[in-house]
């Protein structure tokens, strides 16, 4: 019941509101008719019209209404005053209304059924007075028409002729101008018709008046309807243009076609503007009419439908109705049909504003609360019609008006604005959905990569444990199965990462950042990371790019990533044999090529070898398999270049990938090494909050030895990027040293102690990954760190900067606070190492032996009875070592020599009062040795010599401690004429893992001095041929 009263009341809301809407239409209509009405002073009686006493400058138009002298089936030439009425005289006129249809009264006299003609005569009174220039003008005399004004032909439109072959019909309004010379004007008007046409003579009203009131009101009803005709043509051209550009909606192609024959039908009727400018063909016109009608009934029908979905096959009767008057006006002469055609256009007026405001209704009562303006809108439009067919059908004499078009099409407007911006809110709620959706996506793939990695990471990682751990116990069966599930993990890895890059691509979210890059250099790192990943293929890979290659412009995060996946892809399909890197300039072009001599493929792989998720030749798997994402990746980013990727090869005989890039030009590659653009290069830093904090300075200890600052070593091909990093890490109070090569780092890697290396990956000649296997191959991890710098974390670069031995790395464009945290702590980590090793050597020290302590105590009391004064000189000897051994300095990093000195003689006399002649000291001391060493470095190699050299010997022996000065170093050597050791075994004092380790030994000793000095102990013996142990020192006054 509720919901009954609501749907009345809606509907009650409804038909005021349309009511309200044709009111307010119809008055503003019938305000456009009072101000524009022509007045009427009196009715023409029997052909005279008194115009006397009329006022035209009050006035300055009348209506020529009311009964005309009408001479059916004669077209009566009037002459002079004299000879017009000997030519009108004996004759018996009819009386006509005008404006009318003259009907049945133009059948007699010479007309014929066909062929309608006949004069119109009215005599008009004025004042002798009146001299002004005149005009009349004939809105719409239906045929061909003639005028004279007191027996001068003014002029005509056609040609009307009681011959029907020699009459031309032309229907168009048209005015005539004169100047009244006496006090009356006698209008005479022939008219002849074809009755085929139905309506005939002068059907809207004759004005008269000035010359200039009739020009204003003929202008001002042209410009009207050509302003209507440029609104709706302007809506019709955006239609089409929105539609051009890609919006294909069929409602565009519908509002176009309905504003296009609603143009149309203005300019072909009322003052008919068309045939102003173009030949006018009497039967086109009439066609041009009837079928822009038609046109505009039915496109409103089909907007109104398509707008509002409601089109069906119970429409399809009403656009056939419509296409059979078209058909029949382009079919037949429009004589022979125009009954028919106005029938019809008749019953697709009325029904189609019939059916449209039902649709809108129904649609207003469905809950779509915007479509009121669409009903508002179609009500205007079938108040038009209503007016046009007054108009047309009842001769009711009205002006063009075109408010009803306005209201209707701003009705229109109105609903499509309140649509569009309703959609556009909704498209905004959309789009943040959207956007939370993508986010929730992206959250999606990367817990999902994350998933699928860790247990993968987990796989390999078992499955290489087991691999190394049950080696000796595997079968080589068992062995091959567990390398296979190692390899197909990793070959999983990789797929992942190529899932997400195309992902990425399609999405549009891989944006380049091109910049001067050295090919050879990113290819030496590349070939330096498919060696690590070989796997022990019989493949070798040669670089054939010389280091003067011209830089090109490219972004070398993809660079490496398009090299490294054809590359890769040529090892996949290379069981043995070369992979070849190359390049070559042609046409101001880079030419960089990837050749294998694998299994090639014939030319219809190749055709489509570039596609997504294909692969290879039918039937013809990759030795490591893959879902054919890599080459459709290359060939992408190398198009974002601006460059091609092309392929050919021979079956059995290999394939080569080549691709284009551009160069960077001279002038921009002589300076790329000593400023990176910003246009071209992204930055290698990028900005961020300045940390605060106390920059360290250096540190002195409570002795005065100064501790110098963490030494960091950066090799980098860039001087720019090596200013960068010194201006970066100088503010953390590092000594930054920066080298442009591998080889320069190597030197300096000889020549000092490093805290930490910060290498580039992507070098010429020898890349980042080579550089970290060497430096591996004479420290640890812990010795020395290695921060590898690269341009992309992509895993398979992270893997082998990782295999090589890197501690960590960093992604370029890299963060500063990000770049600053990771060095410090590799610096930390270094030193923590350091520190370990230093008190592990003094706790070691302080640990005094046993035997050693009570022989000690045993040699003071038997001293105490024999000898007090040795006895006394023993006891100081002991409490110095005592005091050497548990000094807290032996945890510093430097101390004294002296102070190392002391120590070793303490001892060396302690050990001469036990063993007494066996034992024989040296000292070859150089005078100013004032240097320092790392603590307790002397005194465990002369304790190894006297414990495991001299004391294996009955007799005993020299035990010799040399210090002598080399230029910038200092020698310190320990010899012995002991028992010594073979030759082979020399190499096995200092070899082993510290950790397993116990003692201040050779070991330890040796493992310090590398650690500071980059050089060990140097060991010469052989059996009964006594040991020298040395090893050598920089001079330095009190620095780390």
């Amino acid at each position: 019941m509720i919901k009954i009263q609501g749907i009345l009341q809606n509907k009650w809301k409804l038909t005021v509101i349309v009511g309200l809407f044709l009111l307010v239409i119809t008055m503003i209509r019938l305000l456009w008719i009072a101000h524009h009405e022509v007045p009427v002073p009196h009715q023409a009686v029997g052909g005279v019209l008194d115009l006397r006493g009329w006022d035209f400058e009050q006035e300055e138009m009348v209506a020529l209404s009311g009964q005309w002298e009408f001479y059916p089936g004669q077209l009566i030439v009037p002459g002079a005053e004299a000879k017009a009425k000997s030519a009108f005289s004996g004759l018996s006129p009819g009386l006509l209304s005008v404006p009318g249809d003259w009907g049945e009264a133009a059948g007699s006299g010479g007309s014929t059924a066909t062929h309608r003609y006949g004069t119109y005569r009215l005599l008009i009174q004025l004042d002798e007075n009146a001299r002004f220039p005149a005009g009349i003008h004939f809105p719409k005399i239906q045929g061909a028409s003639r005028v004279y004004v007191n027996g001068q032909l003014l002029g005509e439109s056609g040609h009307p002729d009681a011959d029907e072959s020699r009459m031309v019909l032309r229907n168009l309004p048209y005015s005539v101008f004169f100047t009244p010379e006496r006090g009356q004007l006698e209008l005479v008007v022939h008219v002849a018709n074809n009755e085929a046409y139905l309506t005939g003579g002068i059907l809207k009203s004759v004005l008269f008046g000035k010359q200039a009131a009739i020009d204003q009101r003929v202008s001002t009803s042209h410009f009207m309807q050509l302003m209507v005709c440029v609104v709706l043509a302007v809506h019709a051209a955006y239609a089409m243009i929105v539609y051009a550009v890609g919006v294909r909606q069929p409602i565009l192609l519908t509002f176009a076609a309905l504003v296009s024959s609603a143009v149309c039908s203005i300019l072909v009727d009322d003052d008919k503007l068309l045939f102003q400018v173009v030949p006018y063909d009497y039967e086109l016109s009439v066609r041009l009419v009837y079928m822009a009608y038609a046109t505009v009934y039915a496109m409103l029908f089909a907007f109104v439908a398509q707008l509002l979905g409601k089109a069906g096959k119970t429409n399809r009767w009403f656009y056939v109705l419509c296409l059979f008057e078209v058909l029949l006006l382009i079919c037949f002469p429009p004589a022979s049909v125009a009954w028919l055609v106005k029938i019809l256009l008749l019953f697709i007026s009325f029904p189609a504003g019939i059916m449209v405001i039902s649709i809108i209704w129904k649609t207003v009562r469905t809950g779509d609360k915007d479509a009121v303006f669409l009903l508002l809108g179609a009500s205007g439009i079938a108040a038009n019609i209503v007016w046009g067919s007054l108009k047309n059908r009842l001769l009711v004499d009205l002006t063009f008006y075109p408010f009803d078009f306005i209201a209707a099409f701003l009705a229109f407007g109105t609903y499509w604005f309140i649509r569009y911006f309703r959609a556009t809110a909704r498209t905004e709620e959309l789009a943040a959905r959207l956007q939370r959706e993508d986010q929730n996506k992206d959250a999606f793939l990367a817990n999902t990569s994350h998933e699928l990695r860790n247990p993968l990471h987990g796989i390999l990682n078992i499955a290489q444990t087991v691999l190394e751990r049950e080696q000796g116990r595997m079968d080589n069966e068992s062995k091959k199965r567990m390398e296979m599930i190692v390899t197909a993990g990793k070959r999983m890895l990789l797929l992942l990462n190529d899932l997400l890059d195309v992902t990425r691509l399609k999405e549009g979210r891989v944006q380049l950042v091109p910049k001067s890059v050295s090919v050879q250099t990113v290819a030496t790192g590349v070939l330096d990371m498919l060696r690590l990943m070989e796997e022990g293929k019989p493949v070798k890979f040669i670089l054939a790019i010389p280091e003067s290659f011209p830089l090109v412009l490219a972004d070398e995060n993809r660079l490496v990533q398009i090299l490294f996946n054809l590359a890769h892809n040529a090892m996949k399909y290379t069981e043995e044999g070369t992979i070849t890197i190359g390049a070559s300039v042609r046409e101001d072009k880079a030419y960089i090529w990837v050749a294998d001599t694998g299994i090639g493929m014939d030319e219809e792989t190749q055709q489509h070898i570039f596609q997504p998720y294909v692969q290879g030749q039918p039937g013809v798997a990759a030795v490591d398999g893959g879902i054919g994402l890599g080459l459709g990746i290359c060939k992408q980013l190398v198009e974002m270049h601006g460059g091609e990727l092309e392929v050919a090869s021979t079956p059995g005989q290999g394939s080569v990938f080549t691709f284009s890039l551009p160069l960077i030009p001279e002038a921009v590659a002589e300076t790329a090494s000593a400023a990176e653009s910003s246009l071209l290069a992204p930055p290698l830093f990028t900005e961020s909050a300045e940390e605060t904090g106390d920059t360290p300075e250096n540190a002195s200890s409570d002795d005065g030895v100064v501790i110098g600052r963490p030494k960091i070593l950066v090799v980098d091909d860039e001087p720019f990027n090596l200013t960068v990093l010194e201006s970066i890490l100088q503010t953390e109070g590092y000594e930054i040293t920066g080298v442009t090569s591998s080889k320069e780092a190597l030197e300096q890697l000889e020549r000092d102690q490093w805290d930490l290396a910060i290498v580039d990956v992507m070098m010429p000649n020898m890349s980042g990954y080579e550089l970290a296997q060497l430096i591996r191959a004479r420290y640890t991890v812990l010795e020395l760190p290695i921060l590898l710098l690269t341009a992309r974390s992509y895993l398979e670069g992270v893997a082998a900067g990782f295999l090589a031995g890197a501690n960590d790395y960093v992604t370029k464009p890299v963060d500063p606070l990000e770049l600053r945290a990771r060095v410090r702590s590799l610096v930390e980590v270094k030193q923590s190492d350091e520190e370990r090793l230093r008190m592990e050597a003094a706790w070691l020290q302080a640990q005094i032996k046993p035997h050693f302590f009570f022989n000690t105590l045993n040699s003071i009391a038997i001293l105490s009875e024999l000898d007090p004064p040795r006895m006394r000189e023993l006891l100081l000897q002991f409490s110095t070592y005592l005091q050497r051994s548990f000094d807290f300095q032996n945890a510093q990093q430097i101390v004294p020599f002296a102070q190392e000195l002391e120590l070793v003689r303490s001892y060396l006399a302690i050990e001469q009062v036990r063993f007494g002649d066996k034992l024989r000291v040296v000292w070859k001391i150089d005078e100013d040795s004032d240097f320092y060493l790392p603590p307790l470095t002397i005194q465990p190699l002369v304790e190894n010599a006297l414990v495991h050299g001299l004391l294996n010997r009955i007799e005993g022996g020299t035990l010799t401690l040399s210090v002598t000065h080399d230029g910038d170093e200092v020698e310190i050597k320990v010899e012995d004429d002991g028992v010594g050791v073979a030759e082979e075994r020399v190499k096995e004092l200092l070899a082993g893992d510290r950790q397993t380790r116990r003692g201040v030994g050779l070991f330890n000793t040796d493992y310090r001095l590398k650690q500071r000095y980059g050089k060990g102990l140097q060991i010469e013996s052989g059996v009964n041929r006594g040991m020298t142990v040395s090893f050598r020192v920089p001079k330095m006054q009190g620095t780390k």
